[in-house]
């Protein structure tokens, strides 16, 4: 259960950096993501752990450093991002430092909840309907596990109406 809620928290803050550095330039609707995590000294996940991210409907790697893919409906009044905001609705992680020019955007992170880890990220913005971006993440777990990772990112936008079952759809 350790490594799922890692995971879990990863892909939150992956989804953070696309929500607090795309400004007022993202599109909003369905986005098809695709993160490639990489952890030092990552334990392997459980067979309940996978299952437990299959029913969110995330596709897990299985090995090879292959990368998930995830879906997640942003909506307008997220795209006009006013303010930063944390990984669904996750208080544990803040925006320290954001700055925002042209088409790049960076900050750095400080968590203190499930894991007390500090961090930074860069986005890159190709317009409004796709970005890449980068974040590093060091720290430890509330079990005092080590954290040290780098995560790779990129999002398409997909359309302007999410499907049902789309983390982030509402009716």
């Amino acid at each position: 259960m350790k490594v799922f809620r890692i995971i879990a928290l990863t892909l939150g803050l992956a989804l953070f950096t696309l929500v607090s550095a795309a400004a007022d330039q993202l599109k909003p609707g369905q986005w098809d993501m695709t993160v490639n995590m990489h952890m030092a000294n990552m334990p392997q996940m459980s067979a309940e752990d996978m299952a437990q991210m299959k029913e969110m409907g995330i596709k897990m790697p299985m090995g090879g450093g292959a990368p998930m893919h995830v879906q997640q409906c942003i909506n307008p009044e997220q795209a006009s991002l006013k303010q930063p905001m944390s990984p669904q609705g996750n208080q544990d992680c803040v925006t320290k430092n954001y700055r925002h020019s042209g088409n790049t955007a960076s900050g750095e992170m400080v968590c203190t909840g499930e894991m007390k880890a500090t961090g930074k990220f860069e986005m890159t913005l190709n317009g409004d309907t796709s970005y890449s971006s980068k974040m590093s993440l060091k720290g430890v777990t509330k079990e005092g596990q080590p954290i040290d990772q780098t995560t790779e990112s990129s999002g398409k936008w997909v359309k302007a109406k999410c499907e049902p079952g789309i983390p982030g759809y509402k009716k």
